[in-house]
């Protein structure tokens, strides 16, 4: 299923050198003791860091016209689309970081409980630098695209895991000032929806989502 008109940052750990076994350098095995003195072995290395990223983007904005918006404006237009069976409840937007400490616009869709879309930008000139696919089995992948190209959860373009953002595991901001019920307004759409269906199981009016602009 294509969700259409929707490097690594781990290092390397050294095993050799000064924190070695003692076998080679300067810290070799000659001596009269067979005691081995305690060392410090210093701050505990931290393991490499697990990458998010399925691919580039500029693959991702080659599966055709309208996979990437170029202005905020645009991506929020984009949103309010219906992703497959979907229609958005809610479309935020708000400022997040990249690893570097830069500063980073990211604008994504809820889609009921099943599915947030997120386009991230620079914001010193609105330029997209990464797509976000969030699903029901996460934000990340195992590096192997589940559903195809272009469907699968996490990065396309920069891996930005302080901009990520599941459409579960969120606080709705208070400015925002939404009502309780404010996802009843997307999810399934009401066609898609069995005959015996209670009233309250589609959208809340079928309007257009909410929306939250919390940065420029």
């Amino acid at each position: 299923m294509l969700l259409g008109p929707a490097g690594g940052t781990g290092g390397a750990t050294g095993t050799s050198g000064s924190g070695g076994d003692g076998s080679s350098g300067g810290g070799g095995s000659s001596g009269s003791s067979d005691a081995t003195e305690p060392r410090d072995a210093g701050p505990e290395a931290a393991p490499p860091q697990r990458s998010c990223v399925v691919g580039s983007l500029e693959r991702y904005c080659a599966l055709g016209d309208g996979y990437c918006p170029a202005t905020y404006a645009d991506a929020r237009t984009k949103l309010r689309a219906r992703v497959l069976a979907l229609d958005p409840s809610l479309i935020l937007q708000q400022a997040c970081t990249a690893p570097d400490g830069s500063a980073r616009l990211r604008v994504s869709g809820v889609y009921g409980w099943s599915l947030s879309m997120s386009y991230i930008y620079d914001p010193t000139d609105e330029q997209l630098v990464s797509v976000q696919i969030y699903d029901d089995l996460g934000g990340c992948g195992n590096g192997e695209p589940a559903y195809g190209f272009g469907s699968t959860r996490g990065f396309y373009g920069e891996d930005l895991p302080g901009c990520s953002f599941s459409y579960s595991n969120f606080a709705v901001p208070p400015e925002c000032e939404l009502p309780e019920n404010w996802r009843e307004r997307g999810g399934l759409a009401p066609e898609i929806l069995p005959s015996d269906a209670g009233a309250d199981s589609g959208a809340l009016d079928g309007g257009a989502p909410f929306e939250c602009i919390l940065a420029p």
